[in-house]
């Protein structure tokens, strides 16, 4: 997750964002396909962030740690000296 969003705020924000698909034709809104095109992310665990980012005290809870902490963002590693590169 980390790598696909660089962000704490963008994952939040995108899981905020999402909409679950209401039934099987429905794909869900763009924010909830972006988190199922993350490589190893299931509708499953899409769900569960969906469903934690919609209860109020869970954020509230995250305001409160993130009063305490910074999350990093994701740094992007480029490797320019390997005998692959290019």
């Amino acid at each position: 997750l980390a790598k696909a969003f660089r962000s704490y705020a963008r994952l939040a924000e995108t899981a905020m964002a999402a909409e679950m698909p209401k039934d099987r034709s429905d794909k869900g809104n763009d924010a909830w396909r972006e988190l199922n095109d993350v490589e190893g992310i299931g509708s499953i665990v899409a769900e569960a962030l969906v469903d934690f980012y919609a209860e109020e005290h869970n954020r509230e809870a995250l305001a409160a740690l993130l009063a305490e902490v910074t999350p990093l963002d994701e740094e992007v590693k480029t490797v320019n000296d390997s005998p692959v590169a290019g």
